[in-house]
């Protein structure tokens, strides 16, 4: 069974689409408040096409003379075209009905165009005979070929979509849209009592057409996922041929009588208009006269144009049908796991495939030396997914350890975006952002690691889409997350950084596997054969012992390279014979710093590109764990007057950190170091001192921390 939750992010994902293709923005954003995006949420269009297997239909509607432009618009195109041969009547707007928008009866709360009217074939019936239709049920499927969660149970109810096409003599079990959906413009499935009971029962029965006359749509869509979709649409056309054509007779009448109201209200609109009109003129004349002109308004240029698009759109009834756009066009920055913010471009331009066995065996045995091998669970649960606690806000949560090398790295990029990202002042106010903003830092830090890696030319972002896309061979240990993936590759920072901001949520979820696909995306923007020759030896790996990070994969992150060592540039190691062996370091100066505790143990030696960064962020390496210092002050890295005495935050998303950690480094004075205290030494000051020897560091009231 597939899951619920599924199941409804696709089905918003649909309605998502259709609200982008209607550009109703204000709508969306509603939709996005009310209902937020997570993981499964689909932000390609022609992925959701592929995912609701309807790319049959997407292609045969593009070649229509008058195509139409949501998925939902298809979709509900082809079942009444399959079902208008099976039932005697069809579900109408009585022509003496009530509208929807206010009770009028000299108006229709809903028309259909003529051309999705023609391949209906519905029966002919007198108009003014037919009797307004209550409701229609539509059952989804409960099961989708193919699904990573058809293996699993599900007992809740299979929801349903009502719609009420008419308030007119509504029976007793009937419901009237709430008042607030009574506005002109506003669309989409309504919520009543009615629905609320309806989910109640795993039964549906259809509503009453007609008198006795029923129009079920019970499990009929889940052909929609058959792979002989396409052969049923084309034996239900040629069966439905002759009554198609009748059927376009029979409605003749309605769109005569729509077409009548449709003039008679334009008629009235243009009176209303010449009126006001020369009202307008003989006030101006009589302002002329008093010797006052009557200025122009800004706005109206803009109204000029906007009454030239009307006149180009076709007007059908109550309904204004806009000219048609391709049916290509992207909708990124409309359907995903987080609302587009505005001022971001419309389109996303970008190339997507799903990963092969090749390439995802070649990951494998980057990272674990083996493609048998798979990431354990402290991997699997631990996103990007930030701190509650006061004054700790901008800091990332790590739950068990192991990616804390990672984390630690992606932390240290999203402090460089929330202090000194474009247009910002660093204070101490700056460390506690609202949840969108830390949200977009970290997309963009997400975006700097990438960007780099791929060497400032291009990024490839994986993110899973739900299914296998490969099948799995013997020498390939299945996780449910590699073989799933889809790799979005951009050619501009600009496309990478605004794909992220929208699809930040896949990274951002506390339990997502946000890690691992930042790691996975990280790699393939350097591409394996790029990796393999940035480490000293070929046979290196990225995942070190008991699932640490190790050197390598850091420096990835930091750097953009998978270099071996911290110290700059190459050194040659020469072992005494015809050979020497070449030791790869920093290649330049980096954006963020590191320091290290194994330098004050001599094991290592960090070099200046590291030490002197060009932002002051270090990722402090202690031990086998990563964690992080930074200062508010850019000049710390440039002036060496502020380096006299100046405040370092740390933040260790390990330690279950609840309180704000402030040290004060005062280099005016000389440390009394006693060799023989070395134990008694908090490990934090020794990896401060390895950056400005000698120096005082006052934990300013903090436990200090050994």
């Amino acid at each position: 069974m597939i899951q619920n939750e599924y199941v409804e992010s696709v089905s918003a994902s649909l309605v998502r689409e259709y609200l982008s293709r209607k550009s109703l923005k204000a709508t969306l954003q509603s939709m996005d408040k009310e209902l937020p995006r997570n993981d499964y949420s689909i932000s390609n269009r022609s992925q959701l096409a592929k995912e609701i297997h309807i790319n049959n239909l997407m292609k045969k509607n593009k070649e229509q003379e008058e195509p139409l432009r949501s998925m939902i618009e298809i979709i509900t195109k082809y079942f009444l075209e399959k079902h208008s041969s099976k039932n005697s009547t069809v579900p109408t707007q009585s022509s003496s009905g009530a509208s929807l928008s206010g009770g009028n009866a000299n108006k229709t709360s809903a028309l259909y165009d003529q051309s999705e009217l023609a391949f209906s074939g519905l029966p002919p019936e007198d108009v003014s005979g037919r009797k307004a239709a209550k409701a229609t049920v539509i059952h989804m499927p409960a099961q989708r070929p193919g699904s990573r969660f058809d293996n699993e149970d599900d007992n809740k109810p299979r929801q349903s979509f009502h719609q009420n096409s008419s308030r007119t003599e509504a029976p007793a079990q009937a419901t009237s849209r709430p008042s607030s959906s009574r506005r002109r413009g506003m669309s989409g499935p309504i919520t009543s009592n009615l629905d609320d009971k309806s989910r109640k029962n795993k039964k549906k029965t259809s509503a009453n057409i007609s008198g006795n006359a029923s129009l079920t749509f019970d499990n009929d869509i889940t052909s929609e996922y058959s792979t002989h979709i396409v052969d049923d649409y084309l034996t239900d056309k040629k069966s439905n041929k002759t009554d198609t054509k009748s059927s376009t007779d029979s409605f003749q009448d309605l769109l005569i009588a729509a077409n009548s109201r449709s003039s008679k209200l334009k008629e009235k609109k243009k009176n209303e208009k010449d009126s006001k009109k020369d009202e307008n003129q003989d006030l101006r004349k009589s302002r002329e006269l008093d010797g006052d002109s009557m200025p122009e308004r800004p706005q109206s240029r803009r109204r000029k144009s906007s009454t030239k698009m009307r006149e180009k759109s076709t007007t059908l009834g109550d309904v204004e049908l806009g000219d048609l756009d391709d049916l290509d066009d992207g909708i990124t920055e409309k359907v995903g796991p987080k609302t587009m913010p505005s001022g971001l471009q419309s389109k996303i331009n970008f190339s997507s495939k799903p990963i092969t066995l090749n390439e995802a065996m070649e990951l494998k045995n980057l990272i674990f030396g083996t493609s048998q091998s798979a990431f354990n669970d402290e991997w699997y649960k631990q996103g990007f997914g930030f701190s509650n606690a006061a004054r700790l806000e901008y800091g990332i949560v790590q739950h068990k350890g192991g990616p804390c090398g990672i984390l630690a790295s992606v932390q240290a990029c999203m402090l460089q975006q929330l202090l000194f990202g474009e247009r910002k002042h660093a204070s101490s106010a700056s460390l506690q952002p609202l949840p969108t903003e830390r949200s977009q830092c970290l997309a963009g830090g997400l975006a700097d690691i990438f960007w780099r890696a791929g060497s400032r030319k291009s990024a490839t972002v994986c993110l899973s889409s739900g299914r296998t896309v490969f099948t799995c061979g013997g020498r390939y240990k299945a996780d449910n997350l590699t073989e799933t993936l889809n790799l979005n590759t951009f050619s501009t920072y600009e496309d990478l950084s605004n794909f992220l901001k929208a699809n930040i949520g896949a990274f951002e979820g506390q339990n997502s596997p946000g890690v691992i696909l930042s790691l996975y995306s990280v790699i393939f923007s350097r591409t394996v054969d790029k990796i393999i020759v940035d480490m000293d030896e070929p046979t290196n790996k990225l995942m070190g012992a008991h699932g640490y990070c190790t050197q390598e994969m850091v420096n990835l992150y930091l750097t953009g390279e998978a270099v071996s060592n911290v110290f700059n540039d190459i050194m040659e190691l020469d072992s005494g014979g015809t050979d020497s062996m070449l030791l790869k370091g920093l290649s330049r100066r980096s954006d963020i710093g590191l320091v290290s505790l194994f330098e004050h143990y001599k094991s290592c030696e960090v070099g200046r590109y590291y030490k002197t960064p060009k932002y002051p962020i270090w990722v402090v390496c202690s031990e086998s764990h990563f964690s992080v210092l930074f200062c508010l002050k850019k000049e710390l890295i440039s002036d060496w007057r502020v380096e006299r005495r100046f405040d370092l935050y740390y933040y260790d998303g390990l330690a279950r950190q609840d309180e704000e950690i402030r040290l004060t480094v005062d280099t005016t004075q000389v440390n009394p170091e006693l060799p023989s205290e070395d134990d008694l030494i908090p490990p934090l000051e020794l990896c401060i001192r390895t950056k400005w020897p000698g120096a005082v560091v006052n934990w300013n009231g903090s436990e200090p921390i050994l």
